[in-house]
Formats: structure tokens, sequence, C-alpha cells
């Protein structure tokens, strides 16, 4: 399953993701603050989790 989507920071879009296998690969469009590149990380990491979740799970169905 692949899956794409937006990053947003104070309602503007800062970057894109893609989600595949338990990974995600995140392509800023502009330079990341610390503060940012640490919440995104974060998320990124949360997200490849909840994906990797969902496979297991539609792989035992």
């Amino acid at each position: 399953m692949v899956t794409d989507g937006f990053i947003l920071v104070g309602g503007r879009i800062v970057g894109t993701w893609t989600a595949m296998e338990g990974t995600v690969a995140v392509t800023p469009l502009r330079p990341f603050t610390r503060s940012e590149h640490v919440a995104v990380a974060k998320q990124g990491r949360e997200l490849a989790a909840l994906i990797s979740d969902y496979a297991i799970t539609a792989k035992r169905r």
C-alpha cells in the first residue's frame, strides 16, 4: 500500500510525504526549522507504525 499526503505547518503546505511498507519518506518544500523537523520526524514515526499495524492486520484477514 502506497499513500501520499501533505505536511502542513500553520495551515501552509511545507512538504509532502509518501508512505510505503512501514516507511515514510518526507520531501520538504522549504527547509524545516529545528522544531518543525522534530515534529515531522515524530509524526512520521507514528504514521509508519500505524501503517505497519494496518498492513499486518489486513494480511491476517
